[in-house]
This record gives C-alpha cells, sequence and structure tokens, in this order.
C-alpha cells in the first residue's frame, strides 16, 4: 500500500480482493488527502487483509502515503514492503516512520507516530504474517526458525540511546549488522556471505545487467542527470 491508485471497493466487497489469505500492495487511495473513507480500512480489518506497505514508493512518486498508523491502530495486517525503492531494512522502516509523520503527525500533532516498536514490528513479524510465513518466522520464539540479526548497538549511533527501538528505526543501518542468520546458520558475516563470493556475484549481475539492456529495443526518452546536468551547465 503506498502510492498507486485504490484497488477499488467494489473488488473488495465481492471477496475477491480480500481475506486473510489476500495480499494487497500499492493500494491506497488515488488523490490526495491520503486518508481513505473509514469503510475501506474496515473492510481491510473485517477481512483479515494483509497490506504490504512501501512507504519509499510513496516518497519517489509522491501522491500519497499509506495511513499505515491507523491500520495499526485498528488492527490491520500489514508488513514493510518495497518494490526495488530501498534494498536496507533499516532505512526502510525509519522511511514508514517518516512518512507517517509527515502525511498524517504533522496535521495532528501526533509526535509518535506508532513508535519505534511499531515499525520494527511490521518490518520482522507483521512481514512475515503479511506473506503467509508467520506460523514459520518473523519472531524470535521456540518452535519458529531461528531467523535472526546480530546488531552491534556499541557504535556512535546507538551507544548513547535512551530507547534502542526508537533509535533502531531512526538511526540504524545495515553497515551496524553483525551477523544474518537464516534457520540458526551464519549467513552473513561483517556484510559479507558465508561459503560463497558475494563480491563476485555482485559483478557478474551487474554485466548481465548491462548487456540485456543494452542489447533491449529501448529508447531513452529523457537522459541521465548527470548527462543533464553537463547539458546545464555548458550552456
Amino acid at each position: 500500500m503506498s502510492n498507486a491508485p485504490s484497488y477499488g471497493t467494489d473488488c473488495a466487497r465481492s471477496n475477491t480482493c480480500t481475506g486473510p489469505a489476500r495480499s494487497a500492495h500499492n493500494c491506497s487511495p488515488p488523490t490526495p488527502p491520503c486518508s481513505p473513507p473509514p469503510r475501506e480500512l474496515t473492510l481491510l480489518a473485517d477481512t483479515g487483509t494483509a497490506i504490504s506497505y512501501n512507504p519509499v514508493a510513496s516518497a519517489w512518486k509522491g501522491n500519497a502515503v499509506a495511513p499505515a498508523t491507523a491500520m495499526a491502530e485498528r488492527g490491520i495486517r500489514f508488513g514493510l514492503g518495497t518494490d526495488g525503492t530501498r534494498g536496507d531494512g533499516f532505512r526502510l522502516a525509519e522511511a514508514a516512520e517518516f512518512a507517517q509523520r509527515i502525511a498524517y503527525g504533522l496535521a495532528t500533532g501526533d509526535s509518535s507516530c506508532g513508535a519505534g516498536w511499531t515499525w520494527l514490528e511490521h518490518a520482522t513479524a507483521g512481514g512475515a504474517d503479511a506473506v503467509g510465513l508467520g506460523a514459520r518466522t518473523g519472531t524470535v520464539a521456540e518452535g519458529l526458525a531461528a531467523d535472526f540479526l546480530l546488531v552491534d548497538i556499541t557504535n556512535p549511533e546507538l551507544a548513547l540511546s535512551w530507547d534502542v527501538p526508537w533509535e533502531l528505526v531512526r538511526r540504524g543501518n545495515r553497515d551496524q549488522i553483525t551477523a544474518v542468520f537464516v534457520a540458526g546458520h551464519l549467513r552473513l558475516w561483517h556484510g559479507l556471505p558465508t561459503g560463497w563470493d558475494g563480491p563476485a556475484l555482485v559483478r557478474q549481475a551487474a554485466e548481465l545487467a548491462r548487456a540485456a539492456v543494452e542489447r533491449a529495443p529501448i529508447t531513452r526518452v529523457h537522459p541521465t542527470s548527470t548527462a543533464a546536468r553537463q547539458r546545464s551547465t555548458a550552456r
């Protein structure tokens, strides 16, 4: 749920787009102001439909922000998502809170906008639940997969924190992640994969991507930002 036109209440009422096994993406209201009618939130809550809240897409495209704070208050299922606009989970959590503050908190004087724990929970347990994996992962608990991060909180950004969840949302960064464990196995250590060459894979992927784009019948309409700047300064 970010900034694309609404999926439509008619579709939702027909139960073809809603329900516990359904997940909606990019389905916020079509025009600002970006608060959907209460009946639409009620429909999502009553049907148990899961939402992907994509805050960075809202920032990039700029026409609406999903009312995620209101969704959390009403118990609507949602997780933090991205359609390729951000790959850093901590920065995604920061964008989730920041978007709510700008779109809703400023107008109402809400200086909390869900507090830090809301966005951490919807980045982890909420995200797992939204994609149907809540019974397997998303929470550190007995019987669930041992999927977790080991985060260094002795760095300058976090060492003096009086409220670690808030600081993780606002000042956390992926370079503070010491290790990544999946199903109890160490998979990343200080940003690098264990057991295989991560940088080599990135280089290979970049080469293949450039070759694919060069072969594709693509016509660039707008120049890159650097090319546009060079043109403007050369005039």
